[in-house]
């Protein structure tokens, strides 16, 4: 079994602030996911950290949390999964 890179652990273990610490520190740890492919902002989101999903969308470049975020549009195709 495949270990969680580090700021996913943190995210599950529903601690924001040494979430927050460790995302300050290693900006690129938002980049992040879990052996199944689940994206660190999306473990952010399904935890409840909202600080921390603000936090990695500051991180992201505008696409890439734009994609992670966005819903399926009618008028084209979904969009990859974060």
């Amino acid at each position: 079994m495949q270990k969680d890179p580090d700021l996913i652990v943190r995210i599950k273990s529903a601690d924001t602030a040494r979430t927050l610490a460790l995302l300050a520190e290693h900006p690129g740890a938002a980049f992040e996911r879990d052996g199944g492919g689940v994206s660190a902002l999306m473990w952010s989101l399904y935890v409840g950290l909202p600080e921390v999903s603000e936090a990695m969308r500051a991180a992201l470049p505008v696409t890439a949390s734009r994609r992670c975020t966005s819903r399926r549009s009618s008028r084209g195709p979904r969009p990859p999964p974060c």
